[in-house]
């Protein structure tokens, strides 16, 4: 039920809180339709793939299926494992083991 009414918005009493008509879920739904409409235009102007076009910079070496399993076994034979130990034990980044 509206409290006040103003030009541009209204203001809801929502179990006795006031609450802006425009909750995080429309903010969403904007940003989703903004991103629909982008990829709208992008197939009507050739596109054929909604894969990513290659990035600049240095590939993701680190993530290997090799890797991956040893850090399996050190979790499978330590559940506590920091991630700084993992990375230490592997000699990469805590940012590729988390």
């Amino acid at each position: 039920m509206p409290v006040s009414k103003t030009k541009d918005d209204e203001i809801y009493l929502l179990r006795g809180r006031l609450m802006s008509p425009r909750p995080k879920f429309f903010r969403n739904l904007r940003l989703r339709i903004r991103w629909s409409k982008k990829w709208a235009r992008l197939f009507q102007q050739g596109r054929e793939s909604c894969e990513d076009d290659p990035r600049p910079g240095r590939p993701v070496t680190v993530v290997t299926e090799e890797n991956v399993r040893k850090i399996e076994k050190l979790v499978l034979a330590d559940r506590r494992i920091k991630l700084w130990q993992i990375a230490e034990e592997l000699q990469i980044s805590k940012e590729r083991v988390g």
